[in-house]
């Protein structure tokens, strides 16, 4: 059995965060899924291995993220000239060049923001395994749930083996330590966040003053609305609002309310920004090359034939997929949940709420292109020889999935489950 049926008359009191059904959840046995028992999406799971497995798996996180980013992940030969770089070094060319806003949408989801999230983790996981009640531990717990999404060690990863391709074509490749660091350390940070689950560290730091609601549940399925409470999106716990606009969860300290303020406005906002800069994204130049004093000029779709034409289909279907078809799906997904929701649309409530998940799954990869530009920019500098550089339409791409991003996050998926059904 891999899902547990949260129709149980005891238990943990918990609100969907997709349909805010309001529901106790039993006891989950390792390896386990609580499963909504209005929307079937997944509550939580309870992880094998308890808190010892992900803190030794983030302990050898630590060691390869700091290996990774002092060794340089690749060394070029090109004409007799060595070159190489680490994972910062393509941000720091960015910076050199002029362009602190790429070298920060390179560097802060490929390094900074990783780096404090592992660093949180292993403080968390420590001070809960032994028993130390570090200060800060909850503080510090919100702020990895909230960092999350925009890590992207496994976007920069892929983007490694992209330029790889694209510069065994142009260079002798020796791949270095950081690279095989780099590896290992994004395949233990995925086996480590697996391997935990936020909702079993919050019941972990729970005090005496956390108290479970006591509510007699009803026999039908109700949104937790009806009765007056709401789910903290930050660590899972049930909270009674009553007829306030919203209310401090007594459990992490986070603004807990019925629906995000301004939902439909704001997601609309963000993805009206993210149509109008797709349009240069996709008609500028995404990099330069200047060789020998000729200067060429590379648009996305450009950069997918040169794969194609030189035999490499599958990274120039990669690209294409990441680059362009999936900014235009995120757009049109969230478009149609947006007028579905506005429109009073009752109907495929479960299918919206899982392309909304879906979209809001794959929303990092389309920052392959950046990490690919970033990447070769950070090692072909050769003078007049052969120097590549950004083009115009990376700050235009990287808004476009920055506010696609952001527009996934503003909507409350709870409003596709407020609609009524016709009677």
């Amino acid at each position: 059995m891999d899902n547990v049926n949260t129709m149980d008359s005891s238990g943990i009191l918990f609100v969907c965060h997709e349909c805010d059904a309001l529901q106790r959840v039993p006891d989950v046995e390792p390896g386990h899924d609580a499963i909504c028992i209005r929307c079937k999406s997944r509550l939580f799971r309870n992880p094998r291995g308890g808190i010892d497995k992900p803190l030794a798996l983030v302990i050898t996180v630590i060691i390869m993220f700091i290996v990774a980013n002092i060794h340089p992940i690749m060394d070029l030969t090109i004409t007799g000239v060595k070159l190489s770089t680490t994972i910062t070094g393509a941000a720091y060319v960015f910076w050199q060049s002029g362009s602190p806003e790429l070298a920060a949408i390179v560097w802060l989801p490929s390094v900074l923001i990783p780096g404090l999230t592992i660093a949180g983790l292993f403080y968390v996981l420590f001070s809960i395994r032994f028993q130390l009640n570090w200060p800060y531990t909850k503080p510090i717990l919100m702020w990895i749930g909230r960092l999350l999404p925009w890590g992207m060690m496994d976007v920069f990863l892929l983007g490694i083996l992209v330029s790889m391709v694209k510069l065994a074509a142009l260079a002798s490749i020796i791949v270095g330590i950081g690279f095989y660091a780099f590896v290992l350390g994004v395949v233990l940070y995925a086996a480590t966040l697996a391997s935990l689950e936020p909702q079993t560290l919050w019941e972990s730091l729970k005090d005496q003053s956390d108290k479970q609601n006591e509510l007699k549940m009803p026999s039908a399925i109700v949104s937790a609305r009806e009765l007056g409470m709401a789910g903290c999106h930050t660590c899972g716990k049930a909270v009674h609002v009553g007829q306030h606009a919203n209310v401090e969860c007594p459990r992490c300290g986070a603004d807990v309310h019925y629906r995000k303020h301004d939902s439909i406005m704001r997601a609309w906002a963000f993805l009206i920004a993210a149509m109008i800069m797709y349009i240069p994204a996709n008609t500028e130049p995404m990099m330069r090359t200047t060789s020998l004093g000729n200067t060429s000029a590379d648009t996305i779709l450009e950069g997918v034939v040169y794969f194609v034409t030189h035999g490499d289909w599958p990274i120039g279907l990669v690209i294409f997929c990441a680059s362009v078809m999936l900014p235009l799906f995120k757009m049109l997904a969230i478009s149609y949940i947006l007028i579905s929701v506005q429109r009073g649309s009752a109907s495929k409530k479960t299918e919206k709420t899982t392309l909304y998940n879906l979209a809001e799954l794959l929303g990092k990869w389309s920052m392959l292109e950046i990490f690919v530009v970033g990447l070769m920019a950070g090692l072909i500098q050769l003078g007049k020889l052969t120097t590549i550089a950004p083009g115009p339409a990376c700050i235009a791409f990287a808004s476009v999935v920055i506010l696609t991003m952001f527009a996934e996050m503003a909507f409350d998926p709870k409003l596709i489950w407020d609609q009524k059904e016709a009677q």
